[in-house]
């Protein structure tokens, strides 16, 4: 008794502690705390339609919550990319289809026509994008996108990529013409010896001939298994050192293509 009767405001106060509320977590600033105090979520799924909260708390009181700068409204509260918007699918309750004439696309984007908004590398490419073709009308006067390249007739754009990769991309045939002028891009290709062929960069030294000369088995550097081999072809490195903020190649491939 006498036990209990010292220890008792002991006890009390370590309940009182433990039936206190959690102080309030902070989350980074591209971060929203849900309800339940122990969980951060990005401010973009904020209302996007999904539970990504373990309570649900960031699907409710959408009412009172502002879409982020990247976010459009819906009608029902939703937000939803603006890329969605006007791109002729509905993504939430129908609304993000309305009112398209009035929708400036995104800077990345072009509009059709019929108010239609599709990405901008889809306009001249050869392919029908706008359900009234007019995304491939006019396009001797479009300039193609800085990674792409126009066909010599001047009404198709075809990726960097596809010029002088041994198929024609190009309606008129203009990408596999002159190709001993035509320098590969440095990202993703290289030229064959014979200077008529741009292949994939990890076809060079993948043990079968690519080029007509078998110039991309030449010189190869072998690297263990684990390693990584730079695009010049001259050294590995480890794993470990590629995208690791530190320039390992020569000719810096290992910090190239990121994510």
């Amino acid at each position: 008794m006498r036990f209990a009767v010292l220890y008792r405001p002991c006890i009390l106060a370590l309940l009182a502690l433990c039936t206190m509320p959690l102080a309030q977590g902070v989350c980074p600033p591209n971060k929203w705390r849900c309800s339940n105090n122990n969980q951060c979520v990005l401010k973009d799924w904020r209302c996007d339609g999904r539970v990504h909260c373990e309570d649900g708390s960031d699907e409710q009181n959408c009412g009172n919550w502002t879409c982020t700068p990247t976010r459009w409204r819906c009608s029902n509260d939703q937000c939803i990319w603006k890329g969605f918007r006007c791109d002729g699918q509905v993504h939430c309750d129908g609304s993000d289809e309305l009112n398209c004439g009035d929708w400036t696309c995104l800077p990345t984007s072009w509009k059709c026509d019929n108010n239609k908004c599709i990405w901008g590398i889809d306009r001249c490419d050869g392919r029908i994008h706008c359900a009234d073709g007019s995304d491939e009308k006019n396009c001797a006067n479009w300039t193609c996108s800085p990674t792409w390249w126009k066909c010599g007739d001047d009404l198709q754009c075809i990726w960097q990529e596809e010029v002088c990769d041994g198929d024609s991309d190009c309606d008129d045939g203009s990408d596999e013409q002159n190709c001993e002028q035509w320098t590969c891009p440095p990202s993703g290709m290289w030229k064959c010896r014979d200077k008529d062929l741009c292949i994939k960069r990890y076809r060079r030294c993948d043990g079968t001939d690519d080029c007509a000369d078998g110039s991309d088995e030449d010189n190869c550097v072998s690297c263990v298994y684990g390693a990584w081999k730079c695009n010049n072809d001259t050294k590995c490195v480890t794993s470990s050192q590629r995208c690791d903020g530190n320039t390992d190649c020569g000719d810096g491939s290992d910090e190239h293509n990121c994510v």
